[in-house]
Parts: C-alpha cells; sequence; structure tokens
C-alpha cells in the first residue's frame, strides 16, 4: 500500500523513480510468506529466469534494475513483531528495523536515516533500528547463505554482490501496528531516503 500510495503522489525533483508493488502477492492473497511450488522471493536473489515463479520475479527485477541502472532499492517488508521484543535471533521479530549490506556508503546512508526519522516518531515503541550486519555474510562481506543441497539463498539485500554500486535497504514493519501507521513510516522512511539521496527537495 506504501508504495501504491508513492506511486500515485511522488514525483522526484531529479532522477527517476521506479515502483514494483506488491511484487509477492501470496502474503496478500493467502496470508501465507510463500508456497512450495511458488519459491520464497525474498530467498532467491539474484533470481532464475528458468526457475520457480519466485525465482523468475526476483531474476526480472535484477534486470530491471540493471536496465535503468538504479542506484538505491527500498525492499518494504513486514515482520510480525518488534525487534526490540525479539526473545532469540531469526526471522520472526525484524518490525521497525532498516537493513542494508555492511559496506559503504549504505552503512551510514541507512544510520543517518533512521536517526532523521527516529526524531520525527513520538512513541519510543515505534522507533527503527538500523542493523547493519543482517544475516550470514560472504567473503565479500554481503548477505548470502548456502543451504543444505547447495544453490544460493539471497534476499535483496544481496543485491551489491550482483549490481555494483546499488544500495540496497531492507525496512521491516512490525505488524502491531494498525495498518495505516505501517503505511506512513515506510513513506516517511522513503522519503527521508529520498532526500538524502537528492530524489525530493530537503
Amino acid at each position: 500500500q506504501a508504495a501504491e500510495k508513492l506511486q500515485a503522489s511522488f514525483r522526484p525533483v531529479r532522477g527517476a523513480f521506479i515502483v514494483v508493488p506488491r511484487a509477492n502477492k501470496v502474503p496478500i492473497q493467502y496470508f501465507e510468506r510463500t508456497l512450495p511450488e511458488l519459491g520464497d522471493l525474498n530467498r532467491l536473489y539474484p533470481g532464475d529466469p528458468n526457475g520457480l515463479p519466485m525465482a523468475r520475479m526476483a531474476a526480472q527485477i535484477v534486470d530491471a534494475a540493471r536496465e535503468f541502472h538504479v542506484d538505491a532499492l527500498l525492499d518494504m517488508h513486514e515482520s510480525w513483531a518488534f525487534y526490540n521484543d525479539r526473545p532469540q535471533n531469526g526471522t520472526a521479530f525484524l518490525g521497525q528495523t532498516v537493513a542494508t549490506a555492511p559496506t559503504e556508503p549504505a552503512l551510514s546512508l541507512v544510520h543517518q536515516v533512521v536517526e532523521a526519522v527516529n526524531t520525527r516518531i513520538q512513541a519510543p515503541r515505534e522507533e527503527f533500528f538500523d542493523r547493519a550486519f543482517p544475516g550470514p555474510q560472504n567473503g565479500a562481506g554481503l548477505p548470502g547463505a548456502t543451504p543444505a543441497g547447495g544453490g544460493s539463498m539471497t534476499s535483496s539485500l544481496s543485491l551489491p554482490r550482483f549490481i555494483p554500486n546499488i544500495i540496497a535497504i531492507l525496512v521491516e514493519m512490525g505488524q502491531q501496528q494498525p495498518i495505516e501507521r505501517r503505511v506512513a513510516l515506510h513513506i516517511e522512511v522513503f522519503m527521508e531516503l529520498a532526500r538524502r539521496l537528492g530524489v525530493a527537495d530537503a
């Protein structure tokens, strides 16, 4: 919903703005992250044009990012619960986090975005955390894991491995908040990022 609102209302002051709304429709339709016959979109980058449907989708997203020389990619997600409440490591409690690959300038950019957005949030529970080292790392210091049986298992944060100089950012919103608030906060993060990239007026 946040991406669709931005698509309808945001106009960049310079550069271009590309939206891929609802790239993974399974959670919306079935309230499931993925189905075995489709594959998990956010574990299949850079994708496979001959693979499962979500692997093909990942490949199309990567192709579009290359074709249009994308500088920064913002991946909007939701998580079951707040990161601040997590009892253990894992992927179930990631709400209110903004993550990127642990390389510069992405690390500094995400830290600045999180700090700026948090100054405008009145409820401390809604404040964001920047996650500097999300998930397993490969030898280049970029996210990527090898699942049992080989192959790749990589999220959108791994895109700098496949697209030179791209900044990949993954935002997770906690579902304890009303949907309207989650959408508003996604837009807030986007607008702060857009200003810092010079795509929106300061």
